[in-house]
């Protein structure tokens, strides 16, 4: 049996456990002893499994059960490879494009509209794998950040050169998405990928 906990995916461990129980005519016949056990962690594609507690309940009604306790971890460098990377490199060429000048607005916005249609659609087929739940994950919140950050971007383009001509202005959203928008980023992604060392903390 495994409560699937999936608010801080993919970096929260998830505790399952297996009930066995000895199902006998006269449950007194089985008696279940425990002894040490040397069990090393088993290891899938994406998973890693490890063995946290063994207890043995004794019951004269229902016979002695044994209750394991198993931690799942979730290997994160597949992960780091196929979304987080790619996704990130791409956020970088987009925020090269806000430090050029006006004369390069058209190029500027087909860089960051082709960034944004791919992050969108690195999006769809990332949230699409993971389990439905009724809460926002973590991964989630990574997601809808850097699904934004080229579209803000977008927006400030065609603002500051297309709509309002106010100097003063244009400089304080050029101040904004060049050095504001990217240091909070920078900062949500500290704290993002320090989960795992607060978790074990």
């Amino acid at each position: 049996m495994c409560e699937l906990n999936l608010l801080l995916y993919p970096f929260e461990p998830q505790i399952c456990y297996v009930n066995l129980t000895a199902n006998a005519v006269i449950p007194s016949m089985v008696n279940i002893t425990q002894a040490r056990a040397i069990i090393s962690d088993v290891t899938f594609q994406t998973y890693v499994l490890q063995l946290k507690s063994v207890n043995i309940l004794e019951s004269d009604i229902q016979g002695d059960s044994i209750i394991i306790a198993f931690r799942m971890d979730q290997y994160i460098s597949p992960m780091v490879l196929s979304t987080y990377l790619p996704i990130m490199i791409l956020l970088v060429i987009t925020q090269f494009t806000t430090y050029l000048g006006s004369e390069y607005f058209e190029s500027n916005l087909a860089v960051n509209s082709t960034v944004l249609m791919t992050v969108a659609s690195l999006f769809v087929s990332d949230l699409s794998g993971l389990p439905k739940t009724n809460y926002i994950k973590l991964h989630e919140y990574w997601m809808t950040l850097s699904f934004t950050y080229p579209f803000f971007i977008i927006v400030q383009e065609i603002i500051c050169r297309l709509v309002v001509k106010n100097k003063k202005f244009v400089n304080m959203m050029e101040l904004l998405v060049r050095i504001i928008l990217p240091l909070a980023y920078i900062i949500f992604n500290i704290y993002y990928f320090t989960t795992p060392l607060r978790l074990t903390a």
